[in-house]
């Protein structure tokens, strides 16, 4: 995995999302998002999967802490990015998780009716898998 995808996996803004320290994380996603975002684009490589889950993620955690701040356009923009990113590998747990986002931001966005179409969208995608979810799916 490229050095920058690594940078993106910060801990640093976990932790401070977790310690409602948002003002930190808020200054750090810039840096991390774009980190995130050349990993991805410049990754040669066998584990081209484990870098769009973490950038799917890094997207995830860009639109949490922008909905904390009040930036709920900008996190149905992160969240949105990051469900296409998920769709990249064939994981349903992250594309899972990344619909949840999507539709927790169009909420924070008063756009009721889209959130809801949106689960049922997910809901249609994601029962294949779940037909037969083992363990490492998190079920």
């Amino acid at each position: 995995m490229s050095e920058s995808l690594g940078t993106a996996a910060d801990a640093a803004c976990p932790s401070a999302y977790q310690d409602s320290r948002y003002g930190f994380a808020t200054r750090r996603l810039p840096l991390v998002l774009a980190d995130a975002l050349i990993g991805a684009r410049a990754h040669q490589g066998g584990d081209h999967e484990r870098v769009y889950e973490l950038l799917a993620m890094t997207y995830q955690g860009a639109a949490m802490v922008l909905t904390k701040v009040g930036e709920t356009d900008l996190a149905w923009i992160a969240a949105d990015r990051g469900l296409s990113a998920a769709q990249q590998p064939d994981n349903t747990a992250v594309t899972g998780s990344l619909f949840r986002s999507v539709a927790h931001c169009l909420l924070s966005n008063g756009r009721f009716e889209a959130a809801v179409q949106l689960v049922g969208e997910a809901a249609d995608y994601l029962r294949p898998a779940l037909r037969d979810a083992g363990p490492e799916l998190g079920c």
